[in-house]
Formats: C-alpha cells, sequence, structure tokens
C-alpha cells in the first residue's frame, strides 16, 4: 500500500488491497488533508504525509468490514476501490494540527480536485429555492466516479512538447450546428464530442482533417453545471 505521486487525482492503489492512492499537485501548501466521504457514511479527514515537487500523496485504507481476506475479496468485486468507491465526494483542506473537527463542505467550500472526474453540489446558493443544475454558487466537492473502465488503449501517447499541436475547442461551438451530428447528440451534451474527433474538424476545415492533425484537444471553459457542456466563450 505504497502511495505514490502519481498519478495525479483518486485511483485505485496498484498493490490491488483495495486501497486508494490520491495525489494532488498544490505547491503553495505545505501539508495538506483529504476530506472525503464514502456513499451512506460521515465525513472524514485523511493527512496526505507524502510530498514531492508540490505534489501531495497518499494512500486511504479500504473500510474495515468483517474479517480475513474474503470480505476484502467481496468488497473488491463490488468495486475495485472499496476505500474511495464511486460516489464518495471528497475535497481537501491545509493540514492543521489546531483542527479539532472535520470540516462540513455543505457549509463551507473546500478545495476541488483539478484532476477530478465528477462534480457534484452540495447546497444551493444562498437565498435561491429550488435551484436548476445550471444555477452558479452553492458548495460544491469533487466526486469518484466509476474506475474500472476499460480503456482500448491505456498506454499514454507520450508525444514530445515539440511535436505536440493544441486543438482549443468548445463543445457548443464546435458541434451545436454541426450537419454530420444527429440533433440529439450536439451540444450542449458532452456526447456531443463522442464522435471521432477527425470526423467532427473535417467539416469545419477548407482542406482535408489530415492536413491539420491535432494530437491534444484543449475543452473550455469547463465549469460546475451538471449533465452539459458549457456556454460562453474559451475565456482561461
Amino acid at each position: 500500500m505504497q502511495a505514490r505521486s502519481y498519478p495525479l487525482g483518486v485511483h485505485p492503489s496498484p498493490s490491488g488491497d483495495g486501497s486508494a492512492n490520491v495525489a494532488v499537485y498544490a505547491p503553495g501548501i505545505e501539508e495538506l488533508e483529504l476530506v472525503y466521504q464514502r456513499p451512506g457514511g460521515t465525513w472524514r479527514r485523511h493527512q496526505l504525509k507524502g510530498h514531492n515537487h508540490g505534489i501531495h500523496y497518499g494512500t486511504v485504507p479500504p473500510p474495515l468490514h468483517g474479517h480475513g481476506e474474503e470480505s476484502r475479496a467481496e468488497m473488491l468485486e463490488t468495486d475495485v476501490c472499496p476505500a474511495m468507491p464511486e460516489g464518495t465526494r471528497y475535497g481537501f483542506v491545509p493540514f492543521s494540527t489546531t483542527a479539532k473537527r472535520t470540516p462540513d463542505p455543505s457549509k463551507e467550500q473546500i478545495m476541488l480536485d483539478p484532476y477530478g472526474r465528477g462534480l457534484t453540489r452540495l447546497s444551493p446558493p444562498p437565498g435561491v429555492k429550488d435551484p436548476g443544475p445550471d444555477a452558479y454558487g452553492g458548495k460544491y466537492v469533487s466526486e469518484v466516479v466509476a474506475q474500472n473502465y476499460c480503456w482500448e488503449n491505456p498506454d499514454r501517447p507520450s508525444i514530445p512538447w515539440r511535436d505536440t499541436i493544441i486543438y482549443e475547442a468548445h463543445a457548443k461551438g464546435l458541434t451545436m450546428r454541426h450537419p454530420d451530428l444527429p440533433e440529439e447528440l450536439r451540444a450542449p451534451t458532452w456526447a456531443s464530442l463522442t464522435r471521432p474527433f477527425s470526423n467532427i474538424c473535417r467539416n469545419w476545415a477548407s482542406r482535408p482533417s489530415s492536413c491539420c492533425p491535432c494530437t491534444l484537444t484543449w475543452m473550455s471553459p469547463i465549469s460546475p453545471r451538471t449533465g452539459s457542456a458549457t456556454t460562453g466563450d474559451t475565456t482561461h
């Protein structure tokens, strides 16, 4: 259950024992704590004791459940990472030796995981009744999504920076009126980008897409809205 500073975010520990490896780049903070809540559980805090070149990292052990390896095997059948399974809510706070309680993220905003794959709102904006999913404000936390997806090609491209071509795109501007995409797949849903990117770009390019290859797609802006791609400009 040795902690690693890579990959960033929340991932199953390579040891395969059900623990979670947590790593986040936060060079401006001397010591960092993870605040998390498993589905149906209470909020807990866990210090990330590893520190390497601005990256704070540590492992979260799986919950105590039963006795022996059989119980652990049963947990692993349910989720590849029972320490922080799908639906776990979490965030970060600076470590403090004087803190006597675990912060309540529904009342005070904690730091989100820039490498997280899920986001959920715990409390609505103040003074707003029945806010929709697009209402700004409120308190947000990161959320663990399913981690057992089988990638077709798990190898990292490792393309040198000198050969990298970044294509900055906005889901709505790129697909909202794209004639080759079915209307139900066009923005403002992220499903609009599930088609091969070369097919999406071909329609807008004056030359074949093969003449303008890109190795990295930069989606912007990304903001806390539920279930849809955001609207707006591409200002960072």
